[in-house]
């Protein structure tokens, strides 16, 4: 919402700028700059508060310790693994809502339900098997944040898989 009403009051002021510095009134040209410049600023945060990570320390209490992950690695079931924070996509960052000004940081991602097609469509790309697991998380170390289904630990996560489905492009609707 707050990009969509960027991109109406952007093109105004832009335009009011122009046709002030034609007619010359520099005054009202410098205020609508002002405010163009203003909101490109205040848009990253805004969208980040709205549309961030909320602190959720809860999230994964003892009973949702069942999540699912999507990844591209092969792993069997009964395996335990540990999902690791520095290994997660550059892409793959977190926003945190309460820190607007922040920089991104990556997460190891979850889901506390089976994941929707959009989410699993963000996922499978050219036409790269990927891997929607199901597993039993027995450690998390770092911060958790929550965003819908989708879960963000700010550090490693410690799980034993339960269960493994192949996810290929061809399986995924398109929108």
């Amino acid at each position: 919402m707050v990009f969509l009403s960027y991109l109406f009051v952007l093109p105004v002021t832009l335009l009011v700028a122009e046709v002030a510095l034609l007619i010359g009134a520099t005054t009202l040209a410098g205020v609508s700059a002002v405010i163009t410049f203003g909101l490109g600023l205040i848009t990253v945060p805004i969208a980040a508060v709205a549309q961030g990570y909320h602190r959720a320390p809860d999230a994964l209490s003892p009973t949702t310790a069942v999540v699912w992950h999507l990844t591209s690695q092969l792993w069997d079931v009964g395996d335990r693994v540990v999902l690791e924070q520095r290994r997660c996509r550059l892409r793959s960052c977190m926003q945190r809502s309460d820190r607007p000004f922040a920089l991104p940081r990556r997460a190891v991602f979850v889901f506390t339900a089976d994941p929707a097609d959009a989410h699993v469509r963000g996922n499978v790309t050219r036409s790269r098997a990927r891997y929607l697991y199901r597993l039993d998380i027995s450690d998390t170390y770092g911060q958790v944040f929550q965003r819908g289904i989708a879960v963000a630990i700010a550090g490693n996560v410690h799980a034993t898989v339960s269960a493994r489905r192949t996810l290929t492009a061809t399986d995924v609707p398109t929108p």
